[in-house]
């Protein structure tokens, strides 16, 4: 195990899609005496990070305003646990060049002194595709990446949020998988894929080599997540899952409340991931709409890839909207050609 200086300087991010057990695996990691997440998601690192491409760092007023800006948040505003704005501003001002990475570890950082805690560390959904730039920003960094079968994500998301986007789960979490299965091979002391699944069914063996890739002792009371979790564990629409337990009375839901038609879109993806597929009988109208989501997702995987060539290889910007995407790479291109040619 690091040194308790060196583990200081290792913060902790939890990613994968909505409703794959992210809030599950923070309620157990931060009930570790040693290591602080805040209950809240923050969108630090996939959506204010885009905000901070176009900063000017070289001005030393940016820095102030992009810690003002994140201390303003809702969700930092809300929190019971009150940040020390002073502090903080004054961490920042100690780097000669602070960027975005400075920031948020200031602010992170003063919210686990604030509990009384030695680690920091970020749970949001997506996380995992902006490792690259969290890596950079934390060369100790660890990223613990949680995958869950699409077809119950598509069903737990339908359930909270009526009208979930079909087309964009499909291709968030086939990019996510494939950002995983990257990461994890090039990062294999920093970088884990949880399988949801797999965490249900043998909670203790799976923590444990959590704890191994993050540098952490395991302790038997962080599978209980009550002495130290300061936010409930379950965050099910079904209301079906006793806070503080883990258990896999989620697994394979979609069975009776997912569409046919959207169970045979979905499993022709999770199959090739491991999940098994089951039965489905469609009637010819859901072939035919079978047939129209498929050539959907592959005309969406195609304009993926262009905005990917158009967006000087920044992985965060798939999390934008098509044309949020061509108006931020613009904008991206155009602040670096700015500050290049200062």
């Amino acid at each position: 195990m690091s040194s308790t200086g060196s583990l200081a300087e290792k913060p902790i991010f939890i990613g994968g899609l909505w409703r794959s057990g992210t809030s599950l695996m923070r309620a157990i990691i931060a009930s570790h005496p040693q290591i602080a997440i805040i209950e809240y998601d923050l969108k630090l690192w996939t959506l204010l990070y885009h905000h901070s491409l176009l900063q000017n760092w070289r001005d030393p007023a940016t820095a102030q305003r992009i810690t003002e800006r994140v201390l303003r948040q809702k969700k930092i505003r809300k929190m019971t646990v009150q940040l020390d704005r002073a502090a903080i501003v004054a961490q920042v001002a100690q780097h000669a060049q602070p960027d975005h990475g400075v920031v948020v570890a200031a602010v992170l950082r003063d919210y686990a002194t604030q509990v009384g805690r030695l680690r920091w560390g970020l749970k949001t959904p997506l996380n995992e595709f902006a490792t690259e730039q969290i890596f950079a920003a934390y060369p100790g960094a660890k990223m613990i990446h949680m995958l869950r079968d699409l077809r119950d994500v598509v069903t737990s998301r339908a359930k909270r949020f009526e009208n979930a986007a079909i087309l964009e789960t499909y291709a968030l979490w086939k990019r996510s998988v494939q950002l995983g299965q990257r990461y994890q091979a090039l990062y294999p002391d920093r970088y884990i894929v949880v399988r949801y699944e797999d965490l249900t069914a043998d909670p203790e063996a799976v923590i444990r080599r959590v704890c191994a890739v993050i540098e952490c002792d395991f302790l038997p009371e962080m599978l209980t997540m009550g002495r130290f979790s300061r936010s409930p564990s379950a965050n099910t629409g079904f209301g079906d899952v006793a806070h503080h337990q883990v258990t896999n009375v989620a697994v394979g839901r979609f069975v009776q409340h997912l569409p046919p038609v959207e169970i045979a879109f979905f499993q022709s993806l999770a199959a090739q991931n491991g999940y098994p597929a089951v039965d489905v009988d469609l009637t010819l109208t859901e072939r035919a709409r079978l047939f129209s989501l498929r050539a959907r997702a592959a005309l969406d995987d195609v304009q993926r890839r262009v905005i990917m060539l158009l967006g000087a290889g920044q992985p965060v910007f798939e999390l934008l909207k098509t044309n949020q995407r061509f108006l931020w790479i613009a904008r991206y291109l155009r602040r670096t050609w700015r500050v290049r040619a200062a």
